[in-house]
């Protein structure tokens, strides 16, 4: 992480802004600190492509959300997913991507969201799949984040959590193993990497 703040300063110098290795140690603590407080995970740039990548190889059909609309593209043609601009993350706008991935293909078994988003997410997609006309398969929800969600028993779905602070491939890997049906009926389970 040192490194890669220190990298900024090729960017950053021509405009006179230029951290020291003590700065930047010291933005890296006041970050640690703030996560640490609110009690929110930062996801890095390597989750979501881990988490993508990982599900598109196990032969799955994909679709994620993001804000950068060229970059996101380009991205889910490169995998074979599908991408859904949002123009912010909140509850509203991915509940709406997910109704719009919902009606295209007519049922979503797995969902892989953020402790914050949960309650939300969840919750839209119990109503989406009540109203499919016949019984969906079994449902997965995966959910990640720096402390265990709350998230109420789901009918017909499995929900597990992943309770991480650094974020790497061992968690788009605990995401596969909780969402595959090689896991079987096993629900209401943490694995944490803290």
């Amino acid at each position: 992480d040192l490194q890669r703040i220190l990298r900024c300063n090729e960017k950053t110098g021509q405009y006179g802004l230029v951290l020291t290795e003590k700065d930047a140690r010291e933005l890296m603590a006041c970050r640690e600190d703030s996560l640490k407080e609110s009690r929110r995970v930062e996801f890095g740039e390597s989750i979501l492509p881990a988490v993508i990548e990982a599900f598109c190889n196990a032969g799955c059909q994909v679709a994620f959300c993001g804000t950068d609309i060229d970059g996101g593209q380009a991205y889910a043609e490169a995998v074979g997913a599908q991408f859904n601009p949002v123009n912010e993350f909140c509850a509203e706008t991915l509940c709406q991507a997910m109704s719009r991935v919902m009606k295209a293909w007519r049922d979503i078994e797995i969902v892989i969201c953020t402790a914050d988003m949960a309650p939300a997410i969840t919750s839209h997609w119990r109503t989406l799949r009540s109203a499919l006309p016949m019984e969906p398969d079994y449902g997965r929800v995966v959910v990640i984040g720096s402390e265990t969600a709350k998230i109420p028993a789901i009918p017909n779905a499995t929900v597990n959590a992943i309770v991480c602070r650094d974020i790497d491939n061992a968690v788009a890997s605990a995401c596969l193993f909780f969402a595959l049906p090689e896991c079987g009926a096993v629900s209401g389970q943490t694995i944490s990497t803290l």
